[in-house]
């Protein structure tokens, strides 16, 4: 006799359980990957949409320092660049000279509505 060994049937199904156990691990963990990278894209896109609220914001107060005065404050504002998201600014006088700008982006994701904040601090150095 040559000494060759056939395999079990159970043997079979275990090595197929095995396999497909290893293929559901794969499937589910690439399935978790694409929507953590929805999620991260989401998070980008509010925060380039709300550091470009704010960048308008400094450009404007760069080029009319005497708009230093001037209320930026909004509420509700739809986000061309994003479909279905809004934002608000909010400013509070820390000092006369400084004051902080705040950016909320409410944009809708896979999980409801998401809320986004980005800050800055502007001081008036004309005065």
């Amino acid at each position: 006799m040559l000494g060759v060994r056939a395999y079990s049937l159970a043997e079979v199904l275990v090595a197929l359980f095995l396999l497909a156990l290893a293929g559901l691990g794969l499937v589910s963990t690439h399935l978790y990957s694409l929507k953590a990278q929805r999620a991260g894209l989401e998070r980008y896109d509010s925060g380039a949409a709300a550091g470009s609220v704010l960048a308008s914001i400094e450009a404007d107060l760069r080029q009319s320092p005497e708009h230093f005065t001037r209320s930026y404050a909004v509420s509700d504002r739809p986000l061309p660049d994003l479909a279905g998201a809004i934002y608000d600014v909010t400013e509070e006088a820390v000092t006369p000279r400084l004051r902080k700008f705040t950016v909320t982006v409410r944009a809708p994701s896979q999980q409801g509505t998401q809320d986004f904040k980005l800050w800055t601090m502007v001081y008036d150095l004309t005065r």
